[in-house]
């Protein structure tokens, strides 16, 4: 998130986030402002699609058998890591690396998930 458009549209959704009362993981560097890191999804997806009722950027793609995260539309609000029945959505920064690299590419590919 190194351009300034990233940082417009993060300071965008902090805002509308607070405004909506949704508690927002922000890390303050030089006094900007960038999101943490996003969401991914594993293989303990149930494909009950509770997170992608529950995601305020529709940040979530779908397959046959499970969701992933797009990293490019997640602003790591944490909603759906909490709401998660299986457990299966975790911080990058605790995610197996296979499994950030198949949500970002799964993500590409895969369609928007329905609610």
């Amino acid at each position: 998130m190194g351009s300034s458009l990233s940082k417009i549209k993060s300071a965008f959704y902090l805002i509308f986030y607070l405004k909506l009362g949704i508690k927002v993981k922000v890390l303050i560097l030089s006094k900007e402002m960038e999101f943490i890191m996003p969401s991914v999804v594993n293989d303990s997806c149930k494909l009950c699609k509770t997170c992608v009722e529950v995601c305020p950027v529709d940040a979530f793609r779908e397959g046959e058998t499970q969701v992933v995260v797009s990293p490019e539309d997640c602003i790591d609000c944490g909603v759906c890591i909490s709401e998660c029945p299986e457990g299966a959505i975790m911080p990058d920064s605790e995610a197996d690396e296979k499994w950030i690299k198949f949500n970002e590419e799964k993500a590409a590919e895969w369609p928007e998930a329905s609610k």
